[in-house]
């Protein structure tokens, strides 16, 4: 029976594969327990209860933890947790101080002896002997003492190369050369034998381990690998920087190495469930989302824990300590079919305003009893009682791991040692082994840092586009939807023949990252991501969802040669009432939509704009504002636009694209595949000098759009009713030449889709009468009047953007 009391994840020493059986396999077991099976194993978890009950008692709820010291001689004990040999007395702790560390701090602790690993803010990395930490621990100074928050590989290629369309890059020649790509992982043992076939000939290494893995001495340590297998089947000439990392601290510390090396990708294929709260604000996330602003796309596997996570409130009903998992139990079960090292951990939502700083006072603990088999009895064979007193360093997180017996049961209480509210608390199981948490939560079960807003979260799927269960599903804490889009996993490399779990799929995502950076070298992280999820397709709800994200990866509609559109009117020809006006500019793209209001009548249009840089073959991902200002015919007055989401479209050719929308409110996004408008035979002439946008500039809010096709010309007219809301007119007719007047029929539009809706067809209304006349290339005159007897003349211009 383990003793010890673990504190926090240790690395995993081994990077294995997942069992090779599925959840319905698992399943099938279950059902076919008979009804005496399944009362027996009732009885078990009641008996579980009933001994977790005394357990407390005696030896939580009652513990008193007061002093540091004695946390360091019963916590740090078990030497395995650092890394070091067994029988060393060299511990790996972090030291949380009650301020920023300085110099002459990090030389008073090197005075003792201490190797300092790495330090930053108000923590320091080092390795000691237990007794120098003991003393360090007396310190007026010293907060709190843990061991170091490591990562876990979530792991369970050729064949994602034609799953994800990167064979038709190849195919013209586009193979990531020119781009380069970081590796943040575990380790890279036997990349070396790789390098000239299934690796690059070149790469550039760096170990930010403090023990003897990364990439040598620890023939395990082959994760790393099998994701720079994968990286260069997908872009075999993308250049690869490899930096091994086990903790949080490691971790920043490649960040900072990635970012001098100028890195244009990122992968990581790690998750950590203990570096802050899981909102995008944690330490972990943080960091990495910020290399996003130094044009670095990060791209993080979600990890693996659909099935191995619970989560709830710490509500304790019947006081007895235990909190209630469901209405029926007061713990979580799993059971194992090996010798598997599992680590279970909690975290709540007890982390202040800053994460690094923080200071819990909401006190819970983690209990892992197992029956003895052959026994009515229980064996303790875990315990996580770190205290949460309020002081500076102590985080409201929980941690244990050990390793499981072929057939035994496993029962997780959640103790309410000393809590004063209710907080949201999680708990996840790390494995290499699938294993089912009862009750299990699949939402909000992705790891950091893929929970960061600037980064990628890649799910996993299988090569027919199934998504896999044990997929981490999202949302975030703070209700954004993820992951950002799935990719493949269960793929052929040298050093993990069955390399699975979202560490394959990540590695997907980035290696077709690297071929559209190549193929469109102006694309920064923004245009990159919007191009993947753009490109993506449904494979579990419609539209983006916190199962797949925006869909399963699929490149291979942007494997031509780069794009512009044609300025001129686009739509959905799926969607009656669908218009988008684009004009490419010099420099950048101006857009805007028309839509209705969401309401049974669709009596009130809508109106967007969307302007920014233009890119090669797409235009965004750029702010979408919607608009109010004042009435035609009225007062000229201030006209207010509101950011509403974002809007990106990618286009194939000059004729056809896809547009995404995305409305932040609800993270909702809708996708539709567009075309351009063609009205008139022959086509479109795109040389047309009155193609484009029109203003009177002594009348703002209003806009022209202007779209001429062979001898028609049609007119899109923007601007608002008497009481400030958008309105849309359109008119059309015949013109030959620069110089004739063009004399029409206002047509006014309502009752069509709104943007987010099923489709319904719009009905026009006549309601007055225009002239327009062209001076020129960039001037023209409108004379316009309505049935209700409002008129005006409008100079028009070219719209400068």
């Amino acid at each position: 029976m383990l003793e010890n009391i673990m504190r926090n994840i240790p690395f995993f020493s081994q990077s294995k594969r997942y069992i090779a059986f599925t959840l319905g396999g698992v399943l099938g077991l279950l059902l076919i327990l008979s009804p005496l099976e399944v009362f027996a194993r009732e009885d078990k978890r009641i008996l579980a209860e009933q001994k977790a009950l005394e357990l407390v008692k005696e030896q939580v709820v009652k513990s008193k933890r007061a002093s540091v010291g004695w946390r360091i001689s019963q916590s740090l004990s078990r030497p395995e947790l650092t890394g070091q040999d067994t029988g060393s007395t060299q511990l790996r702790v972090v030291v949380y101080f009650t301020k920023n560390v300085d110099q002459k701090l990090l030389d008073k602790l090197k005075g003792l002896g201490a190797a300092i690993e790495t330090s930053r803010a108000n923590r320091v990395q080092l390795n000691a002997d237990k007794g120098v930490i003991e003393n360090i621990s007396t310190w007026p100074e010293v907060g709190f003492i843990g061991t170091p928050h490591t990562a876990t590989a979530q792991s369970v290629v050729a064949e994602s190369v034609d799953a994800s369309g990167a064979n038709l890059f190849h195919e013209r020649g586009i193979t990531g050369k020119g781009v380069k790509v970081g590796i943040i992982d575990l380790g890279f043992f036997g990349y070396s034998m790789l390098t000239g076939t299934e690796l690059p000939e070149d790469v550039t290494k760096e170990n930010f381990r403090h023990d003897l893995c990364g990439f040598s001495y620890c023939p395990s340590q082959t994760h790393g690998t099998a994701v720079a297998e994968v990286i260069h089947d997908m872009a075999p000439d993308a250049q690869l920087y490899l930096a091994a990392v086990s903790t949080t601290d490691e971790f920043l510390d490649a960040i900072e190495w990635m970012e001098e090396q100028g890195v244009d990708i990122v992968n990581c294929s790690l998750g950590y469930e203990l570096c802050g709260p899981i909102n995008g604000q944690g330490w972990c996330s943080k960091r990495a989302g910020e290399m996003r602003l130094r044009n670095i796309l990060p791209v993080f596997a979600i990890g693996n824990s659909g099935l191995s996570h619970w989560a709830g409130e710490n509500i304790d009903a019947n006081g007895d300590g235990l909190v209630e998992v469901d209405e029926d139990y007061q713990s979580i079960y799993f059971s194992s079919g090996g010798y598997e090292e599992v680590s279970i951990s909690a975290n709540w939502d007890d982390w202040g305003d800053n994460p690094e700083e923080a200071h819990s006072d909401q006190d819970i603990d983690l209990l892992i009893l197992s029956p003895i088999p052959g026994t009515d009895d229980y064996e303790r064979i875990a315990m996580s009682i770190e205290p949460q007193e309020g002081r500076p360093g102590q985080m409201p997180i929980e941690a244990t791991s050990f390793y499981t017996a072929p057939g035994r049961d496993y029962y997780i209480f959640i103790v309410n040692t000393d809590t004063t509210r209710t907080v949201k608390v999680h708990v996840f199981l790390q494995s290499y082994e699938m294993i089912i948490f009862d009750p299990n939560i699949p939402a909000e079960s992705l790891l950091q840092p893929s929970d960061s807003p600037l980064a990628v979260a890649v799910g996993a799927a299988d090569l027919t586009g199934h998504l896999f269960d044990y997929s981490s599903r999202g949302p975030s804490w703070d209700g954004r939807v993820k992951p950002d889009i799935t990719g493949f996993a269960g793929l052929s490399t040298v050093v993990e023949p069955g390399f699975s779990g979202t560490s394959a799929a990540a590695p997907t995502v980035t290696g077709a990252a690297a071929l559209l950076k190549q193929a469109f070298p102006d694309f920064g992280p923004d245009q990159l991501q919007a191009t993947l999820e753009l490109l993506a397709h449904d494979i579990y709800l419609p539209g983006q969802d916190n199962g797949s994200g925006t869909g399963l990866l699929d490149i291979s509609r942007a494997a031509h040669s780069p794009a512009s559109p044609t300025t001129g009117f686009w739509w959905n020809p799926a969607r009656d009432g669908s218009g988008i006006s684009i004009q490419r500019g010099q420099h950048s793209d101006f857009v805007a939509l028309y839509s209705y209001t969401n309401d049974p009548t669709g009596s009130l249009p809508l109106w967007y704009s969307a302007s920014g840089i233009m890119h090669t073959s797409i235009t965004g991902p750029i702010d979408l504002l919607k608009w109010h200002g004042w009435p035609i015919g009225g007062p000229v007055s201030d006209f207010t636009p509101n950011t509403t989401g974002k809007l990106s479209i990618f286009y194939f050719d000059d004729r056809s694209g896809v547009l995404q929308v995305q409305e932040p409110s609800t993270n909702t996004i809708q996708r539709q595949q567009i075309e351009r408008f063609l009205f008139a035979q022959p086509p479109t002439d795109a040389t047309d000098q009155r193609n484009g946008w029109w203003w009177d500039s002594t009348l703002p809010g209003n806009g022209i759009f202007i779209d001429v096709q062979g001898n028609t010309l049609f007119a899109a007219w923007y601007h608002y009713d008497m009481s400030g809301n958008p309105r849309w007119w359109t008119f059309s007719g015949q013109t030959s030449s620069n110089d004739e007047t063009l004399m029409a029929d206002i047509l006014e539009w309502h009752g069509g889709p709104c943007l987010f809706c099923p489709q319904k067809k719009p009905a026009p209304q006549s309601v007055g009468h225009v002239e327009l006349t062209f001076n020129g290339p960039d001037a023209a005159v409108l004379n316009w009047i309505t049935q209700d007897g409002l008129s005006g003349v409008y100079h028009l211009t070219r719209f400068p953007f």
